[in-house]
């Protein structure tokens, strides 16, 4: 999208908003590399302008309640500009639609960044522009004449209903990172994850769950057109329609920086990602340092048990033994369970309001 074009239209919409409320010291903008991927809404359309005979329709379904009234839903693609893909799905008797597109393609084609909160709005209109031959929204008619509204309303946004919006931070590491790496962390968190394969290279983490909350963590690198994108690893959160209703994110005027901010934090926490984990290995160091502080029996023991955890397998030892492990790992600086040809005592981890890889410090 051309940024005269969306300028153009995006200076025809008045959004003029006014509050009483003294506004409070908040983050005013979302650092660059945390944004909104994809973005899934509900939008009230006038009716007498969506029949349905529009050619973009492929897809029509009937089906009939218990009652006997038929229900419709028809659904379409429309590509305005290569890579920028926009699904439509129209119900209620066309009072009501479902628009899905990733707004980071938008404003980015090549799909490699991710749209900043003040973009989305800017995002929305545009997408809506770009389907005004096929539906109407229901804020763009003057009620008693029926004719189309020069300027929309000033609360057009707070109409939009949000029904899934994906969050997600990319984080800097370095070329020996991988997400087999973090794997095991992430695994102490989650009772359920899923690994995804690309060429035998795990290159993918998930768990979660529609219509709830899904969470990912995957490299960029790895996706196809993202080659630029190497050592750039993504965390993201799906948040769906059940979850969005309880956070009370339910339209996209309520959506702030700050609700951002503290969300992706959160789930950044109890995700185990930020947990420190060690690179480089040094395995030698490790064993003397065991010895440093056991006799040579338990310190075989516990690197049995450490080589059995990090291949997923069953321990056969009581749970205050394998407590004591974990608590022996930690002071030697790594996770009990990860791949013990890379446990060291150089220990660093991934910041997401820095969105890097940064030295550890163990105050």
């Amino acid at each position: 999208m051309k940024q005269s074009e969306k300028e153009k239209f995006y200076n025809t919409i008045s959004t003029s908003r006014s509050s009483t409320n003294k506004p409070k010291k908040t983050i005013s903008k979302l650092p660059r590399h945390i944004g909104i991927d994809k973005l899934h809404i509900h939008i009230p359309l006038y009716s007498d302008n969506t029949d349905g005979s529009s050619g973009i329709w492929k897809k029509k379904k009937y089906s009939y309640t218990s009652s006997g009234q038929e229900i419709q839903k028809f659904e379409g693609v429309l590509e305005p500009e290569p890579r920028i893909i926009i699904h439509i799905s129209i119900f209620n008797y066309g009072s009501t639609a479902e628009i899905q597109f990733n707004p980071s393609r938008v404003i980015d084609s090549e799909g490699s960044s991710l749209c900043p909160l003040k973009s989305l709005q800017n995002t929305v209109c545009w997408v809506l522009k770009k389907l005004e031959d096929i539906i109407t929204p229901d804020w763009c008619i003057d009620r008693q004449t029926g004719e189309i509204l020069e300027t929309w309303p000033s609360d057009w946004y707070s109409r939009v209903k949000v029904k899934r919006i994906d969050l997600a931070a990319d984080i800097a590491t370095s070329e020996a990172f991988k997400v087999a790496t973090v794997r095991q962390q992430v695994s102490n968190e989650h009772r359920c994850i899923g690994t995804f394969e690309n060429r035998g290279t795990c290159n993918t983490l998930a768990w979660g769950k529609q219509p709830w909350i899904r969470e990912t963590f995957y490299s960029k690198g790895n996706c196809p057109g993202h080659k630029q994108s190497r050592d750039i690893y993504r965390f993201e959160v799906q948040m769906h329609r059940e979850f969005i209703k309880q956070k009370g994110w339910q339209n996209l005027e309520i959506v702030t920086v700050a609700h951002i901010m503290n969300f992706m934090q959160e789930r950044w926490d109890k995700s185990g990602l930020g947990i420190a984990f060690s690179l480089k290995s040094s395995f030698t160091a490790l064993y003397l340092q065991l010895l440093s502080q056991m006799n040579p029996s338990k310190a075989m023991n516990f690197l049995g048990a450490a080589l059995v955890a990090s291949h997923g397998l069953p321990l056969s030892i009581n749970e205050r033994t394998l407590k004591d492990y974990r608590k022996i790992s930690q002071a030697l600086g790594f996770s009990f369970g990860s791949d013990i040809s890379k446990m060291s005592n150089e220990l660093v981890y991934m910041d997401l309001k820095k969105g890097k890889m940064l030295h550890y410090k163990n105050t």
